[in-house]
């Protein structure tokens, strides 16, 4: 099942980079961060963590949130995730299971 969501993605190792995008199909997208090969369209970021995300009903209302968050400025990310994770533990099984995930690779 397709999720519209802006998420975050935390690199501790990165000092602490977050990386804030939107997606029509967050499962899908998480796996393809974990595992693109190298000049793939898809950032590879095997290093992240999810931190954060918004279910959306639609691209249009993802696109629009994350313009939002990024005109906040960074100090928004982080009141976000500390509001709602605050030990910043990663969602990724949420996303699975809300998902209905099967199968560890959601492009099969």
């Amino acid at each position: 099942m397709k999720i519209a969501a802006i998420y975050i993605l935390y690199d501790p190792s990165a000092g602490g980079r977050l990386y804030l995008d939107a997606t029509a199909d967050l499962q899908k997208r998480l796996w393809a961060h974990k595992h693109a090969p190298p000049n793939h369209a898809i950032r590879s970021l095997p290093e992240h963590t999810l931190v954060y995300y918004e279910i959306l009903e639609n691209m249009h209302q993802a696109l629009m949130r994350k313009r939002e968050i990024k005109q906040s400025g960074s100090h928004t990310n982080i009141r976000m995730i500390k509001q709602s994770n605050p030990e910043w533990r990663d969602l990724s099984a949420e996303i699975a299971k809300q998902a209905g995930a099967v199968h560890p690779n959601p492009l099969t």
